[in-house]
């Protein structure tokens, strides 16, 4: 039975059959699971149709539909010039601009034949847009079973437009091709293609054509270091798992020989759970730097592992669990190598595995342990601390913030507010200092007093790597002596007539390496054995300490302008060590804070209304020995040599709940205010024209906020009372002018020295078109003296890495920064940083680079270069391919 109606554009006949339908099956070469299901007889609903014109030749039992043809049923949509379909062969044909779409997937071509009995058809020049990102083309496409098809001179790429001279960006060409649906595609005679060029074939190819990840070569790494030379890795992925992600790189340096990386991905639980980790790791089998070094301080054989992971979820009892793994074969793997390049400046290789868990629903308890483990980095693996570094293993917290106390029979008890942190760590070293160091002084049971170096004289090196002995004698890695008197010969017969005195001046840095490792530029020589605890000296004690630290306050108003915080605490640490069985430790702590809040709506020129809110505060704190001395305790936690005066008078609480063994007395008080402004909302028109704006760049990101914070700016002074002296003025604040920039300053003025002890300037703006300019000067007045200061350069001749000279004259940091990312047009991009320390007059770090994402979207490619101080010039290209869930504005 047929019925028609007449429409405007033709005639609609609703027919209850799934011919044309079907046909979209037949057609689908790529993924095509809501059409199957329709082949297989589960829609049954009927067909919309609409054409110029309807004909239907009963004796021939022929359908045929011409002009302007749409047929739709369901989500799938068939549109051509011309069709006609038998309705007792179940053939059908199409021709003319023929266009299917079944959701996201449209497929073209210029004609189609198709058998709905057999559920298989032929389409002839046709091209596939997948909702997977692919695009396939064939001359001819065979649909062989429910989810298989046959190509012939298949084309397979992701890119959605060509380029210049009509040539796609890449492409995956074959003679023939057999695809699954969501599956692969095996092809033969296959060439890789890019810009119409060849670079690649191979008689036989397996590619997937689904958008969930599989397996694979990936793009090759291209680059070239100082430290490995050039280099070259092609990166082999394998899709282990929907949820685990395996890469394996394997690379030859020029300058190194062949090493491996391997990174394996993972995440656990559902879709969205932050339960997931990273497994990082580098394998050098054979450093052939390091093998050709006569005396070579480590293993030619080197590696590195990097390890990540989180899991906030799927462990009893609600505990969180974090491990933060790093380890290598060496000290110098972080600067010869990219995995653990971040630490390559840093005193020690860290190592964390942690559990914590929040007792109460708003977090006012909680609990965390956690083993630290520390490598370190600041020597030679010959000369390095680690065989009496102190850990931690483990430790122990359990705190409570600052809550008021539940109902009670006890008067006044519901106004008191506690808080307390209960702090246990075991301290542990592997070797008692004293036995490895049997030369150095000790100090008490406290310390030994080597210097920074952590290397009495006698055991000290030269800038040849030589232990030189009190009396002057070298002795080398490989057991050769060259005595003192030995070297004063040798000087005096090369130049008969020089004086004693001036060899000896000559021959300082060889006979006495202490001027290197002890004296320091701004401080007085003679670190070693001045009595004094300098950071970087071994720690003698190990064993368990117990810090005690509960505080309680009783918050209250004085009419509806001041609000009062007392607080009283009590500090106390108890030790039980190797070396002085049991000691102890008590200090009170106490501050009392006065604060008030006024708000006012202000009007600010270029800004308009702005809603200021201002809080005056005073803050009297005090900090007492109750007795106990301090001197002769286990020292496990030192004060720092040079204390971060802005940060602890911002933050009294860093002051008053000091973690450190040697806490001195103190008290007095800080007077300040603090400022917020927060705009109050334009008027919509304004907004509207900003988004209109917007869109006429092409841009769809709306960063807007109402109310938003304008700035947030405090200022502070201290007085500290127990030694009548004052401390620093402080101003600390961030300024947002618009939702694109952002300016950031602090500036600290040490009334006591009557100079600038600390400023940072910065001003950054990143717009909307993905440009990204800022600008930072760093200002600190004092710096400590780490032996990690030495230089990390490469003796050319040996290849020998020597930590054995101190770089410049700096006594502080006054350097300015400069990052930059301009995007020329919308495939070009330039990226620039620039850092130079004014205190030395050198460049610390000098990169740039240029980024170039192809018209349509669907590959990038990034060349960068470096030049840093510690591991010279260095070069990289990465390429990519996007289309597939990728950053289209910054790929890289």
């Amino acid at each position: 039975m047929i019925a028609w109606t007449p429409t405007p554009g033709g005639r609609t006949l609703s027919l209850s059959i799934r011919v044309l339908t079907a046909v979209l099956v037949a057609c689908a070469v790529g993924p095509a699971a809501r059409a199957q299901d329709l082949l297989s007889g589960s829609g049954e609903e009927p067909a919309q149709i609409t054409a110029d014109g309807v004909e239907f030749d009963q004796d021939l039992n022929v359908f045929t539909a011409r002009g302007n043809v749409r047929i739709e049923q369901g989500g799938t949509l068939l549109t051509a010039d011309w069709i006609a379909l038998n309705n007792v062969t179940r053939h059908g044909i199409a021709s003319g601009n023929v266009v299917i779409t079944d959701s996201e997937d449209i497929l073209y071509a210029d004609f189609l034949q198709f058998n709905l009995a057999t559920g298989q058809g032929v389409v002839y020049d046709g091209e596939l847009e997948a909702d997977t990102g692919f695009r396939m083309v064939g001359s001819e496409v065979r649909k062989t079973g429910d989810e298989t098809y046959e190509f012939e001179d298949p084309v397979l790429t992701t890119c959605n437009c060509p380029e210049e001279d009509d040539r796609l960006p890449w492409t995956i060409k074959a003679s023939e091709a057999d695809m699954r649906v969501g599956g692969y595609a095996v092809t033969k005679n296959t060439r890789v293609n890019v810009l119409g060029v060849p670079i690649l074939w191979t008689p036989r190819g397996i590619f997937p054509v689904k958008s969930d990840r599989q397996s694979g070569l990936l793009f090759p790494l291209i680059g070239n270091s100082r430290r490995r030379g050039f280099e070259i890795g092609v990166p082999i992925f394998w899709a282990a798992h929907p949820r685990v992600g395996v890469t394996v790189t394997p690379t030859y340096a020029w300058d190194r020989g062949p090493y491996l990386n391997f990174d394996l991905e993972y995440a656990l639980g559902m879709e969205g759970s932050q339960d997931f980790g990273t497994l990082s790791a580098t394998v050098v089998p054979q450093d052939t730097e390091i093998e050709e070094q006569e005396n070579a301080l480590f293993d030619s054989t080197r590696w590195g592992v990097r390890f990540r992971h989180q899991q906030f979820g799927g462990i009893p009892w609600g505990v969180q669990a974090k491990a933060f793994v790093n380890w290598s074969s060496d000290n110098q793997f972080p600067s010869d190598y990219d995995l653990l390049d971040d630490y390559r400046r840093d005193r020690f290789l860290p190592s964390l595995l942690s559990l914590t868990k929040v007792f109460s629903p708003f977090g006012s308890f909680g609990s965390y342990a956690a083993v630290r483990w520390a490598d370190d980095l600041q020597s030679p693996d010959d000369r390095d601390r680690d065989d009496f570094l102190l850990q931690r293993l483990p430790e122990f917290t359990l705190s409570q913030a600052s809550s008021f106390v539940p109902e009670s029979p006890i008067p006044f008890t519901e106004r008191l507010l506690t808080s307390f942190d209960v702090k246990y760590t075991h301290f542990w070293y592997q070797e008692d200092p004293s036995d490895v160091l049997p030369e150095s002084q000790a100090v008490g049971d406290v310390f030994l007093d080597t210097g920074i170096d952590a290397l009495p004289d006698g055991l000290e090196r030269n800038d040849d790597g030589a232990i030189v002995t009190l009396d002057g004698d070298q002795v080398f890695p490989d057991g050769t002596v060259i005595t003192a008197q030995q070297l004063i010969d040798d000087a005096l017969a090369m130049d008969p007539e020089a004086m004693l005195d001036d060899v000896m001046m000559d021959l300082q840095d060889t006979l006495d390496p202490d001027q290197n490792d002890d004296t320091f530029p701004g401080v007085a020589s003679g670190l070693e054995r001045d009595g004094a605890f300098q950071e970087g000296e071994p720690l003698l004690d190990k064993g368990h300490r117990l810090l005690l630290n509960p505080r309680v306050a009783v918050p209250f108003r004085v009419g509806d302008y001041l609000e009062v915080l007392p607080e009283l605490g009590y500090h106390g640490t108890l030790y039980q060590t190797s070396r002085q069985s049991f000691s102890h430790r008590s200090l009170v702590t106490g501050k009392l804070d006065l604060r008030s809040r006024l708000r006012k709506v202000v009007d600010v020129p270029w800004v308009g209304g702005v809603d200021h809110i201002l809080e005056p505060r005073f803050t009297f704190y005090g900090i007492a020995d109750l007795g106990s001395s301090q001197d002769d305790n286990p020292l496990f936690v030192p004060q720092p040599l040079v204390a971060q005066e802005r940060v602890r008078q911002l933050e009294l609480n860093a002051v008053l709940r000091d973690p450190s063994d040697r806490i001195p007395g103190e008290h007095g008080f800080t007077v300040g205010v603090a400022n917020r402004f927060y705009t109050v909302e334009p008027e919509r028109a304004s907004l509207e024209e900003e988004e209109q704006e917007e869109e006429e760049e092409g841009f769809e990101e709306n960063l807007w906020v109402a109310n938003r914070l304008f700035a947030d700016v405090t200022t502070s002074f201290q007085y500290r009372t127990s030694d009548l002296r004052p401390g620093w003025f402080v101003i600390d604040g961030t300024m947002y002018p618009t939702r694109t920039i952002r300016l950031r300053a602090n500036f600290g003025w040490d009334f006591d020295l009557n100079e600038i002890g600390e400023t940072k300037l910065e001003a950054a703006w990143r717009s909307l078109a993905g440009h990204t300019i800022g600008v930072r000067y760093r200002y600190l007045r004092r710096i400590p003296a780490f032996f990690e200061d030495v230089s990390r350069g490469i003796d050319d001749e040996q290849g020998d890495e020597r930590f054995d000279e101190f770089e410049g004259t700096a006594t502080r940091i006054n350097q300015i920064d400069f990052f930059s990312r301009f995007t020329v047009t919308p495939q070009w991009s330039l990226l620039f940083n620039f850092r130079y320390s004014i205190e030395d007059s050198i460049i610390l770090t000098n990169r740039w680079g240029i980024e170039y994402i192809s018209k349509c979207q669907c590959w990038a490619v990034q060349f960068t270069m470096n030049n840093d101080r510690d591991r010279g010039v260095d070069w990289r290209i990465r390429y990519t391919v996007l289309g597939l869930g990728d950053d289209r504005r910054r790929p890289f």
